[in-house]
């Protein structure tokens, strides 16, 4: 039998499998990049709205997505506030004319407040808010 890597929290406990199959079953696509702007992990969600593959990890989020030099001094701004404490999140809001995403950027920090890196989550909501005329 294979043991299982648990890790405890005051909220319960998970195995590591357990935690992958729930990051993995969001409608959303999660990404982390540590504090060094470089890509950490990402989720294998079923409803991807970004295509990712495994080359992102370890690669500066600024160079991904075809990401224009504005957009990229865009998410270094936002990347810079969340690290320094002066934001405690970022929300954008991206329309195109197929699809409308929420993009929410989070803080991370370890349990003495340390500054591990941001979250970036991205959900298609198109179907869920009507489109401004």
């Amino acid at each position: 039998m294979k043991a299982e890597r648990r890790m405890p929290h005051e909220n319960g406990d998970l195995t590591v499998e357990e935690l992958r199959g729930i990051l993995d079953a969001l409608p959303m696509d999660v990404t982390f990049v540590g504090p060094d702007d470089r890509i950490l992990y990402y989720n294998r969600n079923q409803d991807k709205i970004y295509g990712r593959s495994p080359d992102l990890i370890g690669r500066r989020v600024q160079d991904c997505h075809g990401m224009s030099e504005c957009a990229g001094r865009e998410v270094t701004r936002i990347l810079r506030s969340l690290g320094s404490g002066e934001s405690s999140g970022q929300v954008q809001i991206v329309s195109t004319e197929e699809r409308r995403l929420h993009i929410r950027y989070l803080p991370v920090h370890d349990e003495e407040g340390a500054f591990l890196g941001t979250l970036q989550i991205t959900q298609d909501i198109t179907g869920l808010v009507a489109r401004p005329e």
